[in-house]
């Protein structure tokens, strides 16, 4: 022949090396494990990856894509052409769910807001998503629109990747919309990967949580996320030391005081407290009319934070930071004289069954004064 056919050979591109697992603090246990299950070919069609808000569930997440959709021998190589998209959330075969605002609501029509929130702060919150999208004073939830979209996506063939991932970040926000998915979740489409990311566990049906494989993560330790607020958010190392201790390992708690300049919620665990211990009905009535002026999710949040502040009063006698110069250490310190371990403990459990009765969407005035009630019976014993 004149002219011989050749092969046309099309250089592979590579990118700068961008790993998710970069941005992970602390949970190696939980990273080895997962590597092993993926390596070795038996990572679960449906999986549950759990552990205490801001633990770093959702970087989890997306860690566990790269790695599934990476076609590199070593996954994830994190320069591949899969792993920059992974890496900038617009890989085809990676779709997420998340909670929205709005009856009717669908996540595809928030994809770009949750990238961008995503990509500023992986450690995110569900509050500070809805103050990202603008709906910082609305209910969010997952609605029956997104679980019937989530069972569309899952049906669609790979487009680039021999896989697909779905990505539910707080499956909890489901509720008994969960029963939509229950076929889906017992039996995924063969070539896709479903990865439920929860941040209370507890709150998901039985029937749900009983057809996924679950991997528990633990909060974030001390000395990792000191060191995280130290050289990220260039914190004095007494403050990021009185930080991570005061959150109980909890990196969004963190970021939220950083950009709030201190520690919110403090007036309002003053007052009820007080209330409390006096059992004062008209101190009863001021404390409801303050936090109902919070949002559902942030009465929730609210709780979070009072369950880390107890948590913190068992913690204080065995902790060498300092507990001086930090308001919520100082009052920590303060009231775990008027507490004992077990009555901690019956306000810990107080404070998840009200969180799911709100979840539940119970009326909140009378969950609120109720819990007032239950609290002064377990401080005046403490």
């Amino acid at each position: 022949m004149l002219f011989a056919e050749e092969e046309l050979v099309v250089p592979e591109i590579r990118h700068p090396k961008n790993l998710w697992s970069d941005k992970i603090l602390s949970q190696d246990r939980v990273l080895q494990l997962l590597h092993k299950v993926v390596k070795e070919g038996n990572f679960p069609h449906c999986s549950l990856i759990s552990g205490p808000a801001g633990s770093g569930q959702l970087l989890i997440g997306l860690h566990l894509a790269q790695m599934l959709l990476c076609k590199d021998e070593n996954k994830p190589c994190g320069t591949c052409q899969s792993c920059y998209k992974v890496s900038h959330m617009i890989h085809p075969d990676l779709n997420y769910s998340f909670p929205t605002i709005g009856a009717g609501a669908v996540c595809v029509d928030f994809y770009q807001d949750f990238r961008n929130s995503v990509i500023k702060n992986p450690y995110l919150n569900v509050q500070n998503w809805l103050k990202d999208s603008d709906a910082e004073n609305k209910q969010a939830n997952i609605t029956a629109a997104e679980a019937k979209s989530i069972i569309e996506r899952m049906a669609f063939k790979p487009f680039e990747s021999d896989c697909s991932v779905m990505l539910i970040w707080l499956p909890e926000y489901l509720g008994k919309e969960s029963n939509i998915l229950l076929k889906l979740l017992e039996e995924p489409p063969g070539n896709s990967y479903l990865i439920l990311l929860s941040e209370d566990s507890k709150a998901l049906l039985s029937t749900v949580k009983s057809r996924t494989q679950e991997y528990q993560l633990g909060p974030v330790e001390e000395k990792y996320l000191t060191e995280f607020l130290m050289d990220k958010y260039k914190l004095a190392k007494p403050k990021a030391e009185e930080y991570a201790l005061a959150s109980g390992g909890n990196v969004s708690m963190c970021l939220n005081w950083i950009e709030e300049e201190g520690i919110k919620h403090m007036e309002l665990i003053q007052q009820m407290f007080k209330a409390a211990y006096v059992k004062d009905p008209l101190g009863y009535m001021a404390w409801i009319e303050k936090i109902t002026a919070l949002n559902r999710d942030e009465i929730k949040q609210f709780f979070s934070f009072l369950n880390t502040l107890l948590d913190l009063c068992l913690r204080l006698p065995y902790s060498p930071t300092a507990i001086s110069g930090n308001e919520l250490i100082s009052y920590a310190s303060k009231i775990s004289t008027q507490l004992n371990p077990d009555s901690i403990e019956k306000i810990v459990y107080l404070l998840d069954e009200s969180s799911f009765a709100i979840q539940r969407n119970a009326n909140i005035r009378i969950l609120l004064l109720d819990f007032l009630i239950k609290l002064s019976t377990y401080l005046r014993r403490g």
